[in-house]
């Protein structure tokens, strides 16, 4: 009776030695386990952060372009090129047109016409802006500055020497730092111009871009001309370029258009 007793209490003994040693297992294979799991939270929660104040950067930048734009009035109203602070990539459009290997521009305020096929625009900048709002960009932003050209345009039709116009208006091109996170871009960088149902690509302050679509019809002509009553189609100094890879740039004074 005294050796049973005896066993039943050393085995009760080992039985709680067990478990505690079982315990102890479990405790070190969960704790890692539990880490993982809080360091996990933490990377989606500063995740989440980072998002929301990407968010809240464009949001401002967006903001803060419109009440600029308010604020220096009406981008399509008359211009004095004596007054006006130009920037060098600006002054070389005031007179003389340019040609390069991928897009053309006229002179200031002068008609560029476009051809393409039976399709014929002319379109002519009348005012660029900048928004003064470079930054040394972030996670979020480029930091370029804001860009933003304003243009007329009008599809025009053959009319013996000259042109009659089918459509008109007028419009902006806005170049912008591009916004997001990583290659997650939700806003920015350079619009087209348009001309009618057409579209082209654009540089900012004035350069349109020819077409690279292989056998393509596009053709561009920088004019001296500011009234589509003075175009006219026969004019020996009219001369038409598509694209080229090969063509050094070129520019061509406001006297030789």
């Amino acid at each position: 009776m005294h050796f049973a007793f005896s066993e039943l209490w050393r085995m009760r003994h080992v039985s709680e030695g067990l478990r505690a040693t079982y315990q102890r297992v479990v405790d070190r294979r969960l704790h890692p386990a539990a880490t993982r799991s809080a360091r996990r939270g933490k990377t989606r929660t500063l995740g989440f952060m980072r998002t929301r104040l990407a968010l809240v950067a464009i949001l401002t930048s967006v903001v803060l372009s419109c009440a600029i734009s308010s604020a220096e009035g009406d981008i399509f109203q008359s211009v004095d090129q004596d007054s006006k602070r130009w920037i060098p990539i600006e002054t070389r459009t005031l007179r003389s047109a340019r040609v390069g290997w991928h897009n053309a521009s006229a002179p200031f305020q002068k008609f560029l016409l476009i051809k393409d096929g039976d399709f014929l625009c002319a379109v002519r900048f009348v005012n660029f802006r900048r928004g003064g709002d470079k930054t040394d960009g972030s996670i979020w932003s480029s930091g370029d500055e804001t860009l933003t050209s304003a243009y007329e345009w009008k599809v025009l039709e053959s009319d013996g020497k000259g042109v009659r116009v089918r459509n008109a208006g007028k419009a902006t091109a806005k170049s912008a730092a591009l916004k997001g996170i990583g290659r997650f871009v939700v806003a920015g960088g350079a619009e087209n111009i348009r001309c009618g149902d057409r579209t082209f690509g654009w540089d900012y302050p004035s350069g349109i871009n020819f077409s690279q679509v292989p056998g393509s019809n596009m053709r561009l002509a920088p004019t001296r001309w500011d009234s589509t009553e003075d175009i006219r189609l026969d004019d020996p100094k009219l001369n038409w370029y598509s694209f080229d890879q090969k063509r050094e740039e070129v520019r061509i004074p406001l006297e030789n258009l």
